[in-house]
């Protein structure tokens, strides 16, 4: 193509990247106005209640941190430039976020035009710029909107290259993926795929493959560095890959997210858990690393000594991949969809039941070109893998949506003219294409693969706005969230649980029973809802009942120090002493000092007074020396310990 009429062509791509980006802005901002008047509109949840905290961290001033990354550090250093340029308004990241957005459509309006022809261009940035998911993830205080751009400049860069053979780009293809890697760890295994496609198309192939792999490395050997010192372990972004592929991979894996701990589902537990857990099975302290090796031998050996459930759980999710619902976790685009007209109607058209049928179609009819294309094949296949591997929730996801976007805009500007004018068995072969992947990808598999209605993904969605308000002190607006979770999930355990705490706040014994039982009955294996109850069932004066419940919460997590300290305190309220006593030394054995010394001073101490009580003044003494020593103001103790000394029987345990 002449100089002037290549100019005039990449011209007019980005003419229609720029009307795309003003269609994607448009959208997304139609959606802000609405969402913004949402109760949750200033509510953090999950992940995003942590990327905030780091970001305020770092727009402080703290930059390096004192821990190894536990979650890919790209979008809170990013959101912390943010804050310390423009402050933490949220309504600011908010447009700030859906112009990124915008941005990713028109990015991948110009590499499909350029890949495909104008009109394919036209479509596939249309399809992304109403792709609900898109619209709902680009909102959220989430690095799903990084992805999106990242996967969308990658894109960008594939498009050149296979017009033009340049080394600069090959470089900058190893800066884009390093920084999809800070953002998405998983990517890393898109960095062979590209290494092995600029090899085969660059010259010279040596200093176009080292170029970028120094493009990575610019990018992820700072962060290696920063890891290094801290932790004095090599962890390239991040140190949960172990506690992540554990959770997609073991007897109780659904294919979608599970906490290690029941009903510790939260992101600010899941670091703390997973090392706690890890800790004790190894009897000791671990690093970063060795918390993450310790999991990913737990993988491992599942993996090999059930390889045929290995291998269900992985056709499941790759079902769970390649599915029309989206697996969310934390906040889900139905409810969103409640108060935005926009979202609604958009998340009834433009979703991945249409985008994967046509963009099958679009890579079977684009196949000729495959010794240019299969950059993008493989990455879609990769990629695929990588979710496959762990586990599948929406925005793990949302990264092969711009991979897929470029074929399925070729499918819709293609499909009517091969009708037209294509042969029968060509129209047959895509007509089957579409039939099949379009029933394929639409059947409502997540409830029964992954045991998530969307009922319940709504609910989750309730509870953690509930969770949100009362973090702030917003009882009544956290109540109202509860019982909204509870419509939607009668069974909802951890509804029941904290509408139980809010009664029992208020005085309204009554209720706050009702749902603690509740709670024990719909999920009978958390150890944490026993206990719940058998406070309750204890303050109601109900001890023998209680004691029942503090024995399901010990039998269920015989390691758990607190329960320990309930078992005893009531079985001493019932006149057990000799059974409370063993309560509290257990209790000892396991948390022989807290942070603050006050519960392990009050087990001291009343092991003290049974002690004392069965005639064991003498053993008392050290457990009231202790308990003082732990707590210095504990006037209780120090009385108690004066009267054992004096050979004295000190007084009731204290609860």
């Amino acid at each position: 193509m002449p100089s002037a009429a290549r100019e005039e062509s990449q011209a007019g791509l980005w003419r229609i990247g720029a009307l795309v980006f003003l269609v994607a802005f448009a959208v997304r901002g139609l959606h802000l106005a609405f969402f913004r008047s949402a109760s949750f509109f200033p509510l953090l949840v999950g992940d995003a209640r942590g990327y905030e905290a780091w970001a305020r961290r770092l727009a402080a001033g703290d930059w390096v941190g004192s821990e190894v990354f536990y979650q890919a550090p790209l979008y809170p250093y990013l959101l912390g430039l943010w804050y310390a340029l423009a402050g933490p308004d949220l309504l600011a990241l908010r447009v700030l976020q859906i112009a990124l957005g915008a941005l990713a459509c028109a990015l991948v309006a110009v590499a499909s035009g350029r890949l495909f022809g104008r009109n394919a261009g036209w479509a596939a940035g249309l399809l992304l710029a109403f792709y609900a998911p898109a619209i709902f993830f680009d909102l959220l205080v989430q690095k799903a909107v990084l992805d999106l751009l990242l996967v969308a400049l990658l894109l960008q860069l594939v498009s050149l290259l296979v017009e033009r053979v340049d080394r600069r780009l090959a470089f900058w293809a190893g800066v884009v993926l390093g920084l999809l890697v800070l953002s998405r760890e998983n990517a890393v295994v898109l960095l062979p795929v590209f290494l092995a496609w600029i090899w085969c198309r660059a010259r010279p192939r040596a200093a176009s493959v080292l170029l970028c792999v120094a493009g990575v490395a610019a990018v992820l050997a700072p962060v290696a560095v920063r890891n290094y010192r801290i932790g004095g372990e090599l962890q390239l972004t991040t140190a949960q890959l172990g506690p992540n592929l554990y959770i997609g991979n073991h007897d109780g894996a659904t294919g979608s997210y599970v906490p290690l701990r029941p009903g510790r589902g939260d992101a600010s537990f899941e670091r703390r858990d997973a090392a706690d857990l890890a800790e004790a099975a190894s009897g000791r302290k671990l690093t970063a690393g060795e918390v993450s090796r310790y999991w990913r031998e737990r993988a491992t050996g599942w993996i090999r000594a059930h390889p045929g459930r290995w291998l269900e759980l992985l056709g499941r999710k790759l079902l769970l991949a390649w599915n029309g619902q989206e697996a969310m976790d934390t906040e889900d685009l139905a409810t969103h969809a409640e108060v935005s007209p926009p979202l609604r109607w958009l998340a009834r058209l433009a979703h991945f039941g249409l985008l994967a049928p046509l963009a099958l179609l679009g890579i079977w009819w684009s196949r000729e070109r495959g010794r240019e294309l299969w950059v993008l094949h493989a990455s879609i296949g990769v990629y695929t893998a990588s979710l496959v591997a762990f586990y599948v929730v929406a925005r793990y996801r949302l990264p092969l949506v711009p991979m897929l976007a470029p074929f399925a805009g070729f499918a819709l500007v293609e499909i009517p003219a091969r009708w037209r004018r294509g042969p029968a068995g060509e129209r047959l072969r895509a007509g089957l294409i579409l039939a099949v992947a379009g029933l394929m990808v639409n059947l409502p598999l997540l409830p029964r693969l992954a045991g998530a209605s969307g009922e319940s993904l709504r609910a989750l969605t309730h509870l953690n706005y509930a969770q949100a308000f009362e973090v702030q002190g917003k009882s009544e607006e956290a109540s109202a969230q509860y019982r909204r979770a509870l419509e939607l999930d009668p069974a909802n355990a951890h509804a029941h649980t904290n509408l139980g705490v809010l009664a029992a706040g208020r005085g309204e014994r009554e209720a706050a029973l009702r749902h603690f039982q509740a709670a024990a009955a719909s999920a009978p294996g958390q150890a944490r809802n026993q206990s719940n109850l058998g406070v309750e069932l204890q303050v109601q004066g109900r001890t023998a009942e209680a004691i029942a419940s503090f024995e399901r919460a010990v039998a269920l997590e015989p390691r758990d120090a607190g329960f320990r300290f309930q078992l005893g305190a009531a079985l001493a309220a019932a006149g057990r002493p000799g059974s409370a006593i063993a309560q509290f030394e257990e209790f000892l054995r396991l948390e022989p000092g807290d942070a603050e010394g006050v519960q392990a001073a009050k087990a001291h101490n009343n092991l003290g007074i049974l002690l004392a009580s069965t005639g064991r003044a003498a053993e008392a003494v050290p457990h009231f020396a202790a308990a003082v020593r732990l707590d210095p103001d504990f006037r209780d103790a120090a009385l108690n310990l004066a009267r054992a000394r004096d050979l004295s029987i000190a007084g009731p345990a204290a609860p």
